[in-house]
């Protein structure tokens, strides 16, 4: 493989992954072969903070029903969260569902092909534009993934605070500078690019020996991969006083149970889980246990204290305190005076409806399977 480092950096440097990718990449990902334009914007959306391992599965689930861009936008927002149950992040599918519906009504159901018109559409950015360019339409792009991102990061030790301005014009100089911009080639560097750092140039023990780019990397030379790319938590390890202790909220949810059938609300379009289903919330277990009695007329010491779920979001830890009540043997399967009852549904465990469940929600349910508290048949996976 030519390695010539006198060679001038935006000659060199895609010669040696595009050589290297013609060996080691990686082609049969479902979002590969043949690219097409909406393959690649809803993978590029799910790739986000999840590997691609996982995404597979989800993603061949997605298209298998929403095919293309026009059965995406006539669906209802809870069958798209019932598809996303399980990566996270529900902003990013809020954004995919708004984005088709522009598509088919601004542009006559046709991805665009401008970086402005794209970077237009609820979700999408400067980096998945330029990869929905590339890889989908093949046309000129460059691309700022995280994998790309740790590439980048180590090749030319890029210092500073992450995400300032600062930082993020050294990072798109540089992958703009070392990007072919040849329509064909730069699907095949951005994707090699992405290959690359998911494979050698990886978070934990790097695989420079085995790095195409090794001999002009300045990590690599200085012994620094540890180091980089600068992270935010690496950031604040080298800034401790910037660093505030987490916040930990405590939130009490009812579970009211009816044989296989619990009782669940969607949330608000705000906050937490927006628009997902999930157990009434309570900010007290005072205030839980007086809407159980009035809901239900059960008195609050039939309830019942299940197992706590911790769950970490990226500025705050939440317990999540669940309290369950057997409605098994009353005879109104509804609880009485429900304020808008159109948010409320019976959620059948045994033939669970198509809706989105937030990740506590969907570990509390299989929780209450383990206990018995719900029928033994009821069978939630995460994908």
């Amino acid at each position: 493989m030519p390695n010539n480092t006198n060679q001038k950096l935006s000659d060199w440097f895609p010669q040696q992954v595009l050589n290297w990718a013609h060996v080691h990449g990686r082609y049969n990902f479902p979002w590969q072969a043949p690219h097409t334009a909406y393959k690649t914007w809803i993978s590029e959306i799910m790739l986000q903070q999840t590997q691609a391992s996982r995404v597979v599965d989800f993603f061949n689930a997605f298209m298998a029903r929403f095919p293309d861009i026009h059965s995406l936008a006539e669906a209802q927002e809870d069958t798209v969260f019932h598809l996303w149950s399980g990566l996270g992040y529900y902003t990013r599918a809020q954004n995919i569902l708004k984005a088709a519906r522009l598509i088919v009504k601004e542009h006559n159901g046709e991805i665009p092909k401008k970086l402005e018109d794209l970077i237009g559409l609820p979700g999408i950015g400067r980096s998945t534009a330029g990869a929905i360019r590339s890889l989908g339409h093949g046309l000129e792009g460059s691309i700022l993934d995280g994998n790309v991102r740790r590439v980048l990061g180590r090749f030319a030790m890029i210092d500073g605070k992450p995400q300032s301005k600062p930082m993020e014009k050294a990072y798109w100089s540089l992958v703009d500078e070392v990007t072919p911009h040849k329509k064909v080639d730069d699907r095949h560097f951005n994707q090699a690019m992405m290959d690359l750092g998911a494979t050698l140039c990886t978070i934990k023990n790097p695989a420079c020996h085995r790095c195409p780019l090794a001999k002009r990397c300045k990590a690599f030379k200085e012994q620094q991969t540890e180091n980089f790319p600068v992270t935010m938590a690496k950031y604040k390890k080298r800034n401790p006083e910037i660093v505030k202790a987490r916040r930990v909220e405590k939130r009490y949810y009812l579970c009211i149970y009816d044989q296989s059938e619990i009782l669940l609300y969607k949330r608000p379009p705000t906050g937490i889980w927006r628009n997902l289903w999930c157990p009434m919330e309570f900010t007290t277990l005072k205030e839980l246990q007086t809407a159980a009695e009035e809901l239900t007329g059960i008195d609050s010491s039939h309830l019942k204290a299940e197992e706590h779920i911790f769950h970490q979001f990226s500025h705050f830890d939440l317990e999540f305190m669940p309290y369950s009540l057997d409605m098994t043997k009353q005879r109104h399967k509804q609880p009485v005076e429900i304020n808008e009852a159109h948010r409320f549904l019976w959620y059948n465990t045994s033939s669970p409806q198509d809706i989105g469940l937030a990740s506590p929600v969907m570990k509390l349910l299989n929780q209450l399977k383990q206990n018995q508290t719900i029928p033994s048949n009821f069978e939630l996976v995460s994908l």
